[in-house]
């Protein structure tokens, strides 16, 4: 079930979701261009069906984080559906189906070149070091983060990520959060999509080069 996916949810957001080789799903939903959703989980699947017990669902429309699971079947390759429950009850079904290779190559192993360089994301800048270093600040709130990136131990097209924000301004004063980092291509564009979270806040960065 390992893998690069893509759907769309039923309020039109596009889905992006990458399932890592030990279980793990990232899952970002973009409306519009910007953070819908985020979803996390640690899933178990086998022989066609998998299920997760500890999902966490960010609706970055109204800050809201809840917990959840997951259920639902898999065809390796091909096609995976999935129903949410969220506080017990069913928030909805997913279908998802690979990312094109041609978009995002899950399988090619990670390449810290990709990264390297700046970025933005509204008044967002991020800065990749050639070392791994990240560093974001925002123009208007004067926030500012620091963290690292680096190849996830799969050996595929991913990075983990983990940042904490400095003091005040910042709305996560000194809080750190763990998560990954992808970029594609589509369109002729490079992206770096950005998504991480600790028990209380998180974070989506959809972001161009610059």
């Amino acid at each position: 079930m390992s893998g690069a996916w893509q759907g769309t949810a039923p309020d039109g957001s596009v889905l992006n979701s990458i399932i890592l080789d030990d279980g793990k799903l990232w899952l970002v939903g973009l409306l519009n261009g910007s953070p819908s959703v985020q979803v996390s989980a640690n899933t178990e699947a086998s022989g066609g069906s998998f299920r997760s017990s500890d999902v966490r669902y960010v609706d970055y429309g109204s800050g809201r984080f809840f917990s959840g699971a997951l259920q639902g079947t898999y065809a390796a390759g091909s096609s995976i559906t999935a129903t949410l429950l969220l506080n017990g009850a069913q928030a909805g079904s997913y279908s998802l189906t690979p990312m094109p290779k041609t978009t995002f190559d899950y399988d090619r192993a990670a390449s810290l070149s990709d990264l390297a360089g700046s970025w933005t994301s509204g008044k967002t800048r991020i800065l990749v070091g050639a070392n791994g270093a990240v560093q974001t600040v925002d123009s208007t709130t004067g926030c500012n983060s620091n963290g690292t990136v680096a190849p996830h131990a799969s050996k595929k097209n991913v990075f983990n990520l983990s940042v904490t924000f400095s003091a005040s301004p910042c709305a996560l004063p000194g809080q750190k959060l763990d998560g990954i980092v992808v970029t594609w291509a589509a369109g002729g564009q490079s992206t770096l999509l950005a998504t991480a979270l600790n028990q209380s806040a998180s974070l989506t960065l959809v972001a161009a080069r610059q």
